[in-house]
């Protein structure tokens, strides 16, 4: 993927991330393992992943957010507690 639509790409979920109300943030649908909490931390970790190294930064996510949202985690697995969506949101704008 061209650099350009990946920066497009995540601006794209980051736009959609700021309209979740906070209180629907932690509900799991049927059928699925993650809530939309556990999604925003882990475009914030893709970000991370991805970006950063790209242009040759280092990583500015904390090592627990690593874990927290990695593929293949999910919250029912969670032993500390989660950003707020507020600072999730505001770690995506930043």
């Amino acid at each position: 993927m061209r650099e350009v639509q990946l920066f497009e790409q995540m601006k794209l979920w980051r736009k959609w991330t700021r309209i979740i109300p906070e209180e629907i943030a932690d509900q799991i649908p049927d059928g699925h393992h993650n809530n939309i909490r556990w999604n925003v931390g882990h475009i914030l970790v893709g970000w991370d992943n991805t970006m950063f190294p790209a242009v040759h930064l280092e990583r500015q996510m904390p090592l627990s957010y690593h874990l927290m949202f990695l593929s293949g985690s999910k919250p029912n697995n969670w032993t500390e507690q989660p950003p707020s969506m507020d600072v999730l949101i505001k770690q995506l704008e930043q």
